[in-house]
């Protein structure tokens, strides 16, 4: 119970069942009159919250696989990370939070990058601590320094996914999509005054070549000014006061805004500012930043794209040729087949054979391996970059293949 008049039941799934609408959800939520998930509902009238039967099962499941498994490795990292998320919340708890960058973050479950599966992981442990980052630690840049914190009636739980869905609306998932914060680049915003003068709002836009500026009162936003704008006061009258340049139309969303939402208002405006999460303006993201984090997804894409294709035709040449067939090997058709199919067929001594490639076998299709899992994470759009690292590996796939099928 979290409020006298309100009663959930646990149902088979671990779903929890609201008599009062008939609805079913994964997790406590304000939709059930809940302040704090987990941390306010507790069992009965005065039987310990949800909070802390969760951590009990953390503690007896961690003690029964060391007992059962002995200290491996894996156990260690289970045990080291379920200390760590505990010294967090105790840190949090007495008003210490701990703030990190993203990346640190991840490091806590031994993970560099962000999917859906490392997300999904990371926001069931910190849920299960009564845990949660402010901002979300989805909806930023890897290198943006998050709080660490506990979720209470003064911190909202981290975004609308981390909270509960009915069953009925389709299950949640802990992917936000590309949002905002994951563009806004870590560095200050560039303003001016409402006060200030042309020259000097010119000189900071020549100064770090940008197109336009904030205008703020007290931190608060009135509108931009760009070389449009300037220019077209300027045009009007010569002697126009600067304030006649300022554009108060312009736009201003939160940080864990889907990009999505606002593609019109850039491609309209060539602008919009971002709030942070406490509410203040805090950045700026135009049309070229949008171009520029799609270009980074398209280079590995379309390399992707043309690694298929050269592998899908080497599938093809043996079909025709009647290695499968001959070797007893069970395949789907070629323009059916995934990079997984193709590692399994190159991994074919007899397949392998046909082929007469002066390559290595073994470090050819390790590294087929490892384009598999660079090509998972670009079909499933992450928010992230694909590494540099990642992406010469790609180029450099492509050419030893082409050399070997020319």
């Amino acid at each position: 119970r979290a409020h006298p008049d309100v009663t959930i039941m646990i149902v088979p799934h671990g779903h929890l069942h609201d008599r009062r609408g008939s609805l079913s959800y994964r997790a406590p939520s304000r939709k059930l009159g809940a302040v704090a998930g987990w941390i306010a509902w507790h069992v009965g009238s005065d039987g310990p919250t949800l909070h802390q039967l969760r951590q009990q099962l953390l503690k007896t499941v961690a003690t029964e696989v060391e007992d059962e498994h002995g200290a491996s490795a894996d156990n260690e990292g289970v045990r080291a990370r379920f200390e760590r998320l505990n010294e967090l919340l105790e840190k949090a708890q007495a008003g210490q939070p701990e703030t990190l960058p993203v990346r640190e973050v991840l490091k806590i479950w031994g993970f560099d990058d962000r999917d859906s599966s490392t997300t999904a992981t990371i926001q069931a442990d910190l849920d299960n601590h009564g845990l949660t980052t402010i901002p979300d630690f989805r909806a930023v840049t890897l290198d943006r320094p998050v709080r660490i914190d506990v979720v209470t009636d003064a911190v909202p739980e981290a975004s609308p996914v981390a909270e509960s869905v009915p069953v009925s609306e389709g299950e949640a998932t802990a992917d936000i999509g590309l949002t905002l914060g994951n563009l806004l680049e870590d560095h200050v915003l560039c303003w001016v005054p409402p006060t200030a003068t042309f020259e000097r709002a010119i000189t900071a836009m020549q100064l770090d070549d940008y197109s336009q500026l904030a205008v703020l009162d007290n931190g608060n936003l009135i509108g931009a000014v760009t070389w449009k704008s300037l220019a077209e006061a300027r045009h009007h009258n010569p002697d126009a006061p600067f304030h006649t340049a300022i554009d108060r139309h312009a736009k201003v969303f939160n940080y864990d805004r889907r990009l999505l939402d606002v593609i019109a208002d850039l491609r309209n405006d060539g602008f919009i500012f971002v709030r942070d999460p406490e509410g203040a303006v805090s950045g700026i993201i135009t049309s070229a930043d949008v171009v520029d984090k799609y270009h980074e997804t398209a280079a590995p894409f379309f390399l992707i794209g043309e690694i298929d294709q050269e592998l899908r035709q080497v599938v093809q040449n043996l079909l025709e040729d009647g290695v499968f067939e001959k070797v007893g090997m069970k395949t789907k058709a070629p323009d059916k087949m995934t990079m997984y199919d193709y590692q399994e067929i190159l991994a074919n001594p007899d397949c392998w054979a046909h082929l007469g490639w002066p390559v290595y076998q073994a470090s050819f299709v390790d590294r087929l391996d490892q384009i598999r899992k660079v090509r998972n994470t670009v079909a499933h759009f992450n928010r992230d970059p694909v590494k540099p690292a990642d992406v010469e590996r790609l180029r450099n796939f492509l050419r030893l293949l082409r050399r070997c099928t020319d």
